[in-house]
């Protein structure tokens, strides 16, 4: 984990990974859902959908590699039983080429630097349990949740990060004591379009 947390942090500013030009079909369609092309991250083409029950199982279904964003998940795919993901945060997935130990630690640490730089003074704490982790405010409320997976290749990583969603939101969800968002907390909600480019610079290479 010391290697690539090293190796990161000397390679990501200059990176390429940003909207634009990339390989692969400009549309693709992924169990029903529609994803259009927005960019690419070290070589791995970037789609986006508007809305997905799970982004995690339309990358299983994609020809190759990719990273799949969507901006609502209307009935993510989760052992644990539905989870509020409203419009307005950002959801993405990819596979890494790690084990899950450190491919966990590589998420949170991004997530983690991603949030401070937003929001500066938000204290939060990260953990796991199996292969779902979360990063939590002080007053134990999710502003982001975690996922990981175990695949041949790697880990399958998957991210709710809490950013624009209003707790009138999570309040629809009967979830506004355990969800929050950066814009619900007070802060100035950041582009979600940067906010993803950002995270993929600190993320370890994407490999499917």
């Amino acid at each position: 984990m010391l290697v690539w947390m090293t190796l990161g942090a000397a390679f990501a500013a200059d990176v390429a990974c940003g909207p634009g030009p990339a390989e692969g079909p400009r549309v693709l369609r992924l169990r029903g859902h529609r994803y259009r092309r927005i960019g690419q991250c070290r070589g791995v083409p970037v789609y986006r959908t508007s809305s997905t029950d799970s982004t995690f199982a339309d990358r299983a279904a994609a020809p190759g590699p990719v990273i799949l964003v969507t901006r609502e998940s209307v009935s993510p795919d989760s052992d644990g039983g539905d989870w509020p993901a409203p419009r307005g945060n950002l959801y993405l997935s990819l596979v890494v080429g790690l084990e899950r130990d450190d491919a966990q630690a590589a998420l949170a640490q991004a997530v983690r630097a991603e949030l401070h730089h937003h929001a500066p003074d938000l204290a939060t704490q990260s953990s796991w349990d199996g292969r779902y982790g979360a990063h939590r405010a002080s007053d134990g409320r999710f502003v982001a949740g975690l996922l990981s997976e175990s695949r041949p290749e790697g880990t399958s990583l998957g991210l709710d990060l809490h950013v624009h969603a209003r707790a009138s939101a999570y309040a629809r969800f009967g979830a506004e004591a355990d969800h929050v968002s950066l814009a619900a907390l007070g802060y100035a909600p950041p582009c979600i379009d940067a906010v993803l480019w950002s995270l993929l610079r600190r993320l370890p290479p994407p490999v499917r």
